[in-house]
């Protein structure tokens, strides 16, 4: 800046017309783009927008007009006829037989035509065992449809019917030409008719190795095609057509497919269900306008394409269909897996491959619609997006039309380039023209420099020279006013430096000069009268300070001790309040205690009383036990008399069997049997005083053994008539107890509520306290504040005192 101060009027002049100028083009320029820029956007956006919204309408369409059709099909009477008669003559195919070769031609088919090709796109190893079929339906159905099929892979369908001569066959060749044309005409990729109980694909028209088998096993269990027709099994509405989302299909060779399913009926009976394999195609024909994507006002990287709720392309990408290598060579620079590439490059599809993981997208999925630009889309390259929710029913797709930003911004490159061009030739012809106002603008000036700077050096003898030019009269009139101003300087030197006893008169011309003059006479007499009063002032704010000060101080000192004293007395609150809580805790403990003793001893007197009347009780049975004893001995005594009895009946009869015995021996041979029987007699009588003997015995034990009880109970009985007297007695005692302890929680309630009270007032007083302590504090904080304020303002009293002193004022104050 100090450089440009030194640089001549002209170079100035025209150093500011260009910066003016420079500014005025840079700032229209800037905004122009920005503005052009913006617009432009707005209109790209809105072009995607309807883009997007026509492909929307296309393809909500498509779909609409899909399922009409597919509910059409179902209560077409053709149609439903087809159904029943397929599934009647499919029925009939487990009493069919296969040739002795059909097994091996089966396999054969399996292992050189369709294992191959699904290698191609389906890189984990394939087990044969897990796609070949096992139920003879399917088996005889694929054996002549498929591997006895004289059409190569991609082709079975140009087969009418099979020369087994089977009522299926027959079927077959009555509806296939019309169902394979249909197909055809609408573009669908298959066509299946399915029994609605077992889940049997009994009819399809392209004949894949889906053909024939059951949709809840093998490898058919676990795709979307078995989900959509066990959903439409659950939900078997008349005219409910049900679709399901794309998925890599293995019977297609791992290509994407999504199916479209609605119940077939006859009448009120459910007999089959259709089902449709819808093509990708149609969808691309749609979103690519058959790959004329300028006509639709895309450009050269622009595209319409459609994601799912997984974040996967349900379309192609348009640069897979333009440069597939170079959409390869992309996913190879964003780490994409190999398998991944591979499957593309087989199927030559982007769909359920490539993942679409942008911010459109994921807003788009989360139902919301809107304009962005992404600095990254799928490709990695920033693009212009409009997206929105596709409104589909079943399925949870987007559509998004991008365009690519360099692309898009092309115009405002261009535009940038012509202003920049423009902007050059401008500056060229505004730094001429600058050039010339400047020097037409400087002459003038640069005339009247010359004259003041001869009026500058010329001295007084030129001045007396009498000329009456202009140059004269101006180097005149500069020397009067130099004079006056000299003089004006002065007198405000000796003003600045303090001394205000300099006379100034007051000038009667009313000119600039004389003004000047008049207003520093006017000044010098206001600072006279202001330094004046500021010294009185000053000193007497001074004297006030310092005793208020002094005031302010002693007032401090007096606050601080009461500040203390509160203190102390909330901090003796506080202890007074906690030391009654914890009273009042300890009580409440002692009242609960005194609740809890009460309970138990109430508890203790009931288990008394059970006690009691267990005791008596006990003593009733002891008395019972001792008059059954009693009876025990009379008893004992009593077969103790008949064991006497018998003992001496037994005696007798020993005695006669030997007196028999006697005379049998008298006899001789004649009482030889009278003998016999004698002995046995005897031995009888023998065995009968031994065994009398033992009975008398133990029934002594018996009686020896009862009359100990008895007198062992009568011991006892003894004993439970004291133990029922001493819990008499204790039951008295615990009961008195019972009546002191629960007269106790009254008074410990008293007690405690009065302690409560004691110490919410304690509470209170130590918070109006602790209040009165803050206000304490504050106002300490407030009186120092103020001594500090004071000592300021008598610092500042001072310095204005001193300050003031440097101004000379003469005796006589004016």
């Amino acid at each position: 800046m100090k450089q440009f101060h030194h640089l001549s009027t002209k170079l100035q002049l025209q150093i500011i017309l260009l910066l003016v100028s420079f500014s005025s083009i840079f700032i229209v320029c800037y905004f122009g783009l920005i503005w052009a820029k913006e617009s432009l956007k707005v209109q790209i956006f809105n072009q995607l927008t309807s883009i997007r919204n026509t492909k929307s309408y296309q393809i909500e369409f498509y779909f609409q007009t899909l399922r009409h059709h597919v509910e059409t099909l179902t209560e077409d009477k053709m149609f439903v006829e087809a159904m029943i008669e397929f599934d009647q003559a499919f029925q009939k195919i487990s009493n069919q037989n296969l040739p002795q070769d059909g097994d091996e031609k089966i396999m054969n088919f399996y292992q050189k035509n369709f294992l191959p090709r699904l290698s191609k796109t389906n890189f984990k190893t394939n087990n044969l065992s897990a796609y070949k079929p096992s139920h003879s339906v399917t088996r005889y159905l694929q054996y002549h449809y498929l591997a006895n099929n004289p059409y190569s892979v991609g082709q079975k369908d140009k087969l009418i019917a099979a020369t087994d001569g089977s009522e299926y066959s027959k079927i077959h060749s009555k509806y296939h030409q019309l169902f394979k044309k249909l197909i055809e005409k609408f573009g669908y990729y298959d066509l299946f008719l399915i029994n609605p109980n077992t889940s049997d694909i009994i009819y399809t028209v392209y004949k894949e190795i889906d053909f024939g088998a059951n949709l809840n096993t093998g490898i058919l269990a676990e795709t979307n095609f078995s989900k959509l027709v066990n959903t439409v099994k659950k939900n078997p509405n008349r005219g409910v057509v049900q679709i399901v989302d794309y998925q890599p299909y293995q019977p297609s060779y791992m290509a994407p497919a999504a199916f479209v399913a609605a119940p077939i009926y006859n009448g009120e009976n459910l007999v089959g269900i259709l089902a449709i394999q819808l093509p990708i195609d149609q969808i691309n024909r749609v979103l690519t306008s058959n790959n004329n994507w300028q006509n639709d006002g895309l450009g050269n990287t622009g595209e319409t394409y459609m994601v799912g709720y997984d974040l996967l392309m349900r379309s192609n990408s348009r640069l897979l269909l333009e440069d597939s290598q170079a959409y390869i060579n992309i996913l190879k620079s964003q780490n994409v897996s190999d398998e991944t590439i591979r499957l593309l490059e087989q199927l030559k599809t982007s769909v359920f491959l490539q993942m679409v993981n942008t911010e459109s997208a994921r807003l788009a999925i989360k139902q919301q619609s809107g304009t962005l630009i992404i600095n990254q889309n799928y490709q990695g390259k920033a693009v212009l997006s409009s997206y929105a929710p596709l409104k589909i029913a079943g399925v949870n797709w987007a559509i998004i039309s991008e365009l690519g930003l360099s692309e898009a911004y092309q115009p405002i490159y261009n535009l940038q380039r012509v202003l920049i061009i423009a902007t050059i030739v401008l500056s060229l012809v505004i730094a001429i023209l600058a050039n010339f106002l400047a020097h037409k603008f400087v002459n003038p000036i640069e005339e009247l420099v010359k004259v003041s700077n001869t009026i500058a050096n010329s001295n007084y003898l030129i001045q007396k020279v009498e000329q009456q030019n202009e140059i004269v009269k101006l180097q005149t009139a500069f020397q009067k006013v130099a004079s006056k101003i000299s003089e004006l300087v002065d007198i405000s030197q000796k003003i600045a430096s303090g001394d205000l006893t300099i006379s100034i008169e007051a000038s009667e011309i009313q000119d600039e000069i004389g003004k000047l003059n008049n207003a520093f006479y006017a000044m010098n007499q206001d600072l006279k009268s202001l330094i004046i009063s500021i010294q009185n002032s000053s000193e007497k704010i001074t004297t006030s300070s310092t005793q208020i000060a002094t005031s302010g101080k002693q007032l401090e000192i007096t606050v601080s001790q009461q500040l203390a004293s509160t203190n102390k007395v909330a901090v003796t609150s506080q202890k007074i309040a906690n030391t009654s809580k914890k009273l009042v805790n300890m009580i409440n403990k002692v009242e609960d205690i005194t609740k809890m003793t009460s309970t138990a001893a109430s508890q203790s007197k009931d288990e008394l009383e059970e006690m009691k009347t267990i005791v008596q009780y006990l003593l009733e049975a002891t008395k019972s036990l001792t008059s059954k004893l009693d009876i025990m001995n009379k008893k004992a005594i009593n077969i103790n008399n008949v064991v006497v009895t018998i003992n001496k009946f037994a005696t007798q009869t020993d005695i006669l069997s030997l007196n028999a015995a006697i005379e049998a021996a008298k006899a001789e041979q004649y009482g030889a049997g009278f003998a016999v029987v004698a002995a046995e007699i005897r031995r009888l009588a023998n065995q009968t005083a031994i065994a009398t003997l033992e009975i008398q015995q133990v029934i002594q034990d018996m009686q020896t053994a009862v009359s100990v009880g008895m007198m062992e109970m009568d011991n006892f009985t003894d004993s439970v008539n004291n133990s029922a007297k001493q819990v008499n007695l204790i039951t008295n005692k615990i009961v008195k107890v019972i009546h002191q302890v629960e007269s106790l929680p009254p008074h410990f309630q008293q007690v405690s509520e009065s302690m409560e009270e004691q110490s919410q007032e304690a509470i209170q007083i130590s918070e109006v306290m602790a209040q009165l302590s803050e206000a304490s504090e504050q106002t300490v904080d407030a009186l120092r504040e103020t001594n500090n304020s004071l000592a300021e303002l008598e610092d500042a009293a001072r310095l204005l005192k001193a300050e003031s002193s440097r101004f000379q004022i003469s005796s006589n104050r004016e």
